[in-house]
């Protein structure tokens, strides 16, 4: 008996209520997970790690409260990431100028050589991703992707 064929992901949830976030899911597994598991491979960094240097090496200085509202992770999450951060030298952290209780995270010069070593594992899994599309495509794409994440309630995700 021959085995059952297996369906695409599109054959799967064509008639899925939640059909959209399933295939954004996909999207997300298909282009994240080999890219973070190489970068906890080569470079010792958890996925949160990786998102505060992300984050802290396309803006200078955040709070770990932004990092967590910009990235939609959990607090906790953001929290043990920087905590390890700290530890292995790859962030500082200062008091914030606004509120003294409040804590600044900055890129160490390791920090920044490090982020600079993550960058380009994302964007070759994005070219290729992004290599189904044509030009035209990819602007559409571009602009409904920024549609979505500007209608997003980030505060209310990382909670």
């Amino acid at each position: 008996m021959a085995a059952p064929k297996i369906p695409t992901t599109l054959e799967l949830i064509a008639d899925s209520p939640v059909k959209y976030g399933f295939r954004i899911t996909t999207v997300r597994n298909w282009y994240a997970v080999p890219a973070f598991a190489r970068i906890e491979r080569e470079l010792s960094l958890t996925e949160s790690e990786v998102t505060i240097l992300f984050c802290l090496g396309h803006i200078p200085a955040l709070r770990a409260k932004d990092v967590s509202v910009i990235s939609a992770r959990p607090k906790n999450s953001i929290s043990r990431g920087v905590h390890m951060l700290l530890r292995k030298r790859l962030v500082e952290q200062s008091a914030d100028r606004a509120d003294r209780r409040e804590k600044t995270l900055t890129l160490t010069q390791a920090g920044l050589t490090m982020f600079r070593k993550i960058v380009p594992v994302f964007q070759a899994r994005q070219d290729a991703m992004l290599s189904a599309l044509t030009a035209r495509e990819r602007q559409s794409f571009d602009r409904l992707l920024d549609k979505l994440v500007a209608g997003l309630d980030s505060r209310e995700a990382a909670q």
